[in-house]
């Protein structure tokens, strides 16, 4: 093994005399005799270690940011500092009305503003990444870039944890998802004329119909309080909405629709949503994308830690901080499923 792993750096260039030198070393430290800095990196050694991480921070997040999708759908917030267990919020409701009044009225309807203080616990996700002694002077002495696919990841895995908590939450860590909200609008999905409320099975005219019931829910259960702007839904239906046209024309079903519908912005496709909604059906959801309506806490979107020298090898641990998704106005979001 020595022999080919040294025979292999003289290939690369390195020089004999550096090749004898850390051979003598290595061998000399396995025998008990040598210096303990030959278990260690060099100062050069630690600079170029040092260079390699920093420069990984910036492929982190870009990696992150592509995985996130959540964060795309979602107001992200990250007003709240990293240290936070919780997050609390103050959520208002507003009493009384006005009426007419004659000159001499003294009792005026009172109006008031009623507040719930609501929570959000905050909780640490964590992965780590590691480079052995050898690979780390091997690198430096080669002039190479150390592996970055073990960065990359470790930080994807933080990623989707992240964004898998954002759609579904975990009740056990009192994390709350966007896909399983409480309290919000429930609609209902008519039967097609082939009998059934899957998509697969109606028409595009049948398809119109559902988009248009489940974007006027909100503003007219809300009286025009809330209104979507946002609607999201499984690629299946996506991509049927996309692609199926109206009778005599070239026209989409998806198409038409954001063209008559006077709310809807940007319809999107999620994943998530497939087999989300009750006894495993496909779930749509619509909603208002306002940071006054929910926000998806982000405390910390990641920290690299120092790296810990374990044994032989150098490990780095990488922490983000999620607070799930806080709902503050449960009426501007919808959803219907079995589509």
């Amino acid at each position: 093994m020595k022999t080919g792993y040294y025979e292999r750096l003289k290939k690369e260039g390195v020089s004999a005399d550096r090749l004898n030198s850390n051979y003598s070393n290595l061998l000399a430290s396995a025998q008990g005799v040598g210096p303990k800095d030959d278990l260690r990196l060099n100062s050069n050694e630690s600079i170029f270690f040092a260079r390699e991480l920093e420069y990984r921070k910036a492929q982190i997040i870009d990696v992150i940011y592509q995985v996130l999708k959540a964060a795309k759908s979602m107001p992200v917030s990250m007003e709240a500092p990293d240290w936070v267990e919780y997050i609390t919020w103050t959520q208002y409701d507003k009493v009384g009305q006005a009426k007419i009044i004659t000159n001499a009225s003294q009792d005026l309807p009172r109006v008031d503003v009623k507040g719930a203080q609501m929570s959000g616990q905050v909780r640490t996700l964590g992965s780590a990444y590691g480079y052995n002694l050898q690979e780390i002077k091997a690198s430096n002495a080669l002039g190479k870039s150390l592996d970055s696919r073990r960065s990359m990841t470790s930080n994807e895995a933080n990623a989707r944890l992240m964004d898998n908590l954002a759609w579904f939450g975990d009740p056990n860590n009192n994390l709350q998802g966007f896909i399983n909200a409480p309290n919000i609008t429930q609609v209902t999905i008519p039967n097609g004329a082939a009998g059934h409320t899957q998509w697969a099975t109606k028409t595009a005219d049948e398809i119109v119909s559902d988009l248009i019931a489940i974007s006027s829910a909100i503003p007219v259960s809300t009286k025009g309080i809330e209104t979507p702007n946002r609607m999201i839904m499984p690629i299946d239906q996506y991509l049927l909405a996309s692609q199926i046209r109206l009778p005599n024309t070239a026209i989409s079903a998806l198409d038409y629709f954001l063209d008559v519908n006077p709310f809807i912005e940007e319809v999107d496709w999620i994943n998530e949503l497939a087999g989300a909604g009750a006894e495993g059906s496909d779930r749509l959801m619509c909603y208002r994308k306002d940071p006054l309506k929910f926000t998806m806490e982000i405390p910390l979107l990641y920290q690299q830690l120092e790296p810990e020298k374990r044994g032989l090898e150098y490990v780095v641990d990488g922490i983000s901080r999620f607070g799930g998704v806080l709902i503050y106005k449960p009426m501007s979001i919808a959803y219907a499923d079995g589509i």
